[in-house]
């Protein structure tokens, strides 16, 4: 990974850090990937095939739904990609990733 992505994701993180906002739990639900605390753990030890995983989960379990955003998130010693999405019928939702296994790891 060069350096300027390395220097792109640690900006991200530091801003994530920054907006306590990002770090509140938000209601905790029963469905997959709602919140922190059902976050979707992705299984890959490196960004690209993490993201790919990603991107390939959205596209499965909310076809048809638009991307609409990314941040990170930081919780509990995990950090989290949280992908918003905005479905057909036109609600906008947030879907959240524990990439701890990747993140960081260059």
């Amino acid at each position: 990974m060069n350096l300027y992505i390395k220097l792109i994701l640690a900006a991200a993180l530091l801003a994530g850090l920054a907006h306590t906002s990002l770090a509140r739990e938000p209601g905790v639900s029963s469905t997959l990937g709602s919140s922190y605390a059902t976050a979707i753990r992705v299984p890959s030890t490196n960004e690209r095939d993490g993201i790919r995983w990603e991107r390939s989960y959205l596209a499965s379990h909310y076809r048809g739904a638009r991307f609409a955003g990314q941040r990170l998130g930081n919780h509990a010693g995990h950090v989290y990609d949280i992908m918003t999405i905005v479905t057909p019928d036109g609600k906008q939702q947030s879907i959240y990733f524990d990439i701890s296994s990747y993140f960081g790891h260059f």
